[in-house]
């Protein structure tokens, strides 16, 4: 196996963008399915189960109403029920999530700050890493897997150029006026403040255009469509550079998740988000790497990651790769503002959420490595190799501490069996 510093050639690339260019949908439950990928409907949860094929028993949904209607204060109607549970949906969990939105945020009391010198926080000296990169070599490299939250959508990422492309400004100077305009003001209200941040955040954007990953793409993408992006951006039009970045009728920045988008420049060629991660996961992880991705997008992540399994393994580095999904069963419920109802979509069925990372626990607990390192999808290194020195390191302190607590485990089993545990070792097992 090669040093893992190689990467897919810009001829290469050119498959990956083609792939890309695809638009594919997997169904998460065909009709009369059981199994949402491999997991059972949550029928069972309350009480709806027919052994005989988790069919849904209609006749309950006004018993479940009447059941649950007390703590939902009237916000529940008997077709929400039915949704939820033709879903696969837990009810508990949809009773939980409308208790925690009702009853408002929750805050903790700070006790004291984390710092170094009350040993709430633990400073790694450099001198130390020799010995936590032979720890982590030995015994956390072996069976790590990185995992990589990557189901959500670059929407907030394009946050301030959705905002102009969905507006009436058509050029910079519109923008630039309306900025201005804004900036004039001695007072601003909430949803104005929100419209300067996004312009202003646009200027930024425009100014720094040509220096982003996604150029080249952009420009070839425009030609095709028979558009201009130099001469758009010479000439200040904005609409064009904005509709083939961010939508279907181009590149659709705004509508992929972060995974396949061009986060950095490798010799001059954009490099996606699952390249970069799997670069890093040879050098940490022994190439063995997990995504987690929306069920809309599951087909061509899977299509991706052959690729570059196929791809890699050409040069002699081996990498595995593997997907899930952030289970439905975990969306959320949403309130409207009053409280007094679900927000719901124009058929007047409930709308859910997709939920935070937390909700990813169902995925992790599937995972069979001895252990996992969590990064999110954007949070690239770019292959910086005292980034990596560090990450080792904190793996390989992990594993220290692992061991210490394995021995003190063993001593008090020891101890007890002998009938000889006293103050000091116990102390020491829980100090």
């Amino acid at each position: 196996m090669s040093n893992g510093s190689a990467s897919v050639s810009p001829s290469q690339r050119g498959r990956v963008f083609d792939l890309l260019a695809k638009s594919q949908k997997v169904p998460v439950r065909g009709e009369g399915d059981s199994f949402v990928h491999g997991r059972p409907l949550l029928w069972d949860k309350i009480g709806l189960a027919q052994k005989d094929g988790n069919k849904l028993d209609v006749n309950f949904v006004p018993t479940i109403l009447a059941m649950v209607g007390a703590f939902f204060m009237g916000l529940l109607k008997p077709d929400d029920v039915r949704q939820i549970v033709e879903s696969g949906r837990d009810m508990n969990r949809v009773v939980a999530q409308t208790e925690a939105i009702l009853q408002g945020k929750q805050y903790l009391d700070l006790v004291e700050p984390a710092t170094v010198e009350n040993h709430r926080i633990k400073r790694i000296e450099p001198a130390e890493f020799e010995e936590l990169t032979a720890v982590w070599k030995e015994m956390i490299e072996p069976g790590v897997v990185k995992f990589v939250p990557a189901s959500g959508a670059a929407s907030r990422m394009f946050k301030a150029l959705n905002f102009v492309n969905n507006s009436d400004l058509v050029t910079v100077a519109d923008v630039d006026g309306r900025v201005a305009e804004l900036e004039r003001k001695t007072e601003l209200e909430a949803a104005e403040q929100d419209e300067l941040s996004s312009l202003k955040g646009f200027q930024t954007f425009w100014k720094l255009l040509d220096t982003f990953p996604f150029y080249n793409e952009l420009k070839s993408t425009m030609v095709e469509k028979g558009a201009n992006l130099e001469s758009d951006v010479a000439s200040g039009q904005i609409t064009n550079t904005l509709r083939y970045l961010l939508t279907k009728d181009g590149l659709n920045y705004a509508g992929w998740p972060k995974l396949f988008l061009s986060f950095h420049l490798d010799g001059g060629e954009p490099r996606i988000a699952m390249e970069e991660h799997i670069k890093e996961a040879i050098q940490l992880s022994n190439g063995k790497l997990h995504f987690t991705v929306s069920p809309d997008h599951l087909s061509k992540a899977a299509e991706l990651a052959d690729y570059f399994v196929k791809e890699y393994g050409k040069r002699g580095q081996e990498i595995q790769i593997s997907l899930s999904i952030q289970e439905p069963v975990t969306d959320t419920v949403a309130l409207g503002l009053d409280g007094k109802d679900f927000h719901r979509l124009p058929d007047g069925s409930l709308l859910f959420r997709q939920s935070g990372h937390g909700a990813l626990s169902m995925n992790l607990e599937m995972m069979p490595n001895s252990f996992i390192v969590v990064q999110n999808v954007d949070n690239l290194p770019g292959g910086n190799a005292e980034i990596l020195q560090w990450k080792r390191a904190f793996m390989g302190y992990f594993g220290k501490m692992l061991r210490r607590v394995y021995a003190l485990a063993e001593n008090l089993k020891g101890a007890i069996d002998a009938g000889e545990v006293d103050a000091g070792l116990v102390n020491e097992a829980f100090r």
